[in-house]
């Protein structure tokens, strides 16, 4: 290995949360287990959208409703494994917290999926916890969304993007907290999201750099700042 080899500020945040995630793989066993369960939240043609549960143990001093934690997946927009969250939504119900991973469409042609149809899911799926928050034992007034990477832009894009149909409402006002990990927020400033799917026109369609270059500023988070966001 080059001794002088430097490794930039986004490649040690993917390093630090792979660790992160491997460490959690390895001292979770040493946490009592908390049940996980699987709730649709949303069917999209013949597939159905799931949120994973990890609810806290009843003990003395801990009764519901929690504070709950939504986990974004990231995967590039193309490949989300919402099992990696897995040992930590069963930590944060260990500490009194619903843990919940957002399963999502990946971005592909076939069917075509595009980055506003991921965002669309994560809006339904915040829209579902608010509406079920009761039967589910949730504090409205405590969910936060956490997002890694594409799942990060995710998370930040589902409160800040202009939304597109599919999405229930503007879920700003029922999310307390947004937890970015090296989330992309402006999609333009990336040379490598020019030629990715999440981007791209739909199969069959030509566009020209300016559509591209308005598309990428419709879903970055980094155009959309304004008060009143968590």
């Amino acid at each position: 290995m080059n001794r002088h080899m430097r490794i930039d500020p986004a490649q040690k945040s993917v390093i630090f949360f792979g660790i992160l995630i491997w460490g959690w793989g390895l001292v979770s066993p040493l946490f009592s287990a908390n049940s996980i369960q699987d709730r649709p939240y949303k069917t999209v043609g013949n597939r159905v959208l799931n949120l994973r549960i990890s609810t806290p143990s009843a003990r003395p001093g801990l009764s519901p409703p929690y504070p709950a934690l939504l986990l974004i997946p990231g995967g590039g927009w193309a490949s989300p494994d919402p099992s990696l969250f897995e040992p930590m939504i069963q930590h944060f119900a260990q500490e009194g917290m619903l843990g919940i991973t957002v399963e999502y469409r990946p971005v592909s042609d076939d069917p075509p999926v595009r980055i506003p149809d991921c965002i669309a899911d994560v809006r339904d799926a915040v829209a579902f916890i608010h509406s079920n928050a009761v039967s589910l034992g949730i504090d409205r007034q405590r969910i936060a969304l956490v997002g890694e990477s594409a799942g990060g832009h995710l998370a930040a894009a589902t409160l800040m993007t202009p939304i597109e149909k599919g999405g229930l409402f503007p879920p700003s006002s029922v999310v307390a907290a947004l937890i970015l990990l090296n989330p992309p927020l402006d999609l333009e400033r990336l040379p490598w999201m020019r030629h990715h799917k999440a981007l791209a026109p739909l199969p069959g369609d030509t566009e020209r750099l300016e559509d591209w270059q308005e598309r990428a500023r419709q879903y970055s988070p980094l155009f959309h700042v304004r008060a009143g966001l968590p």
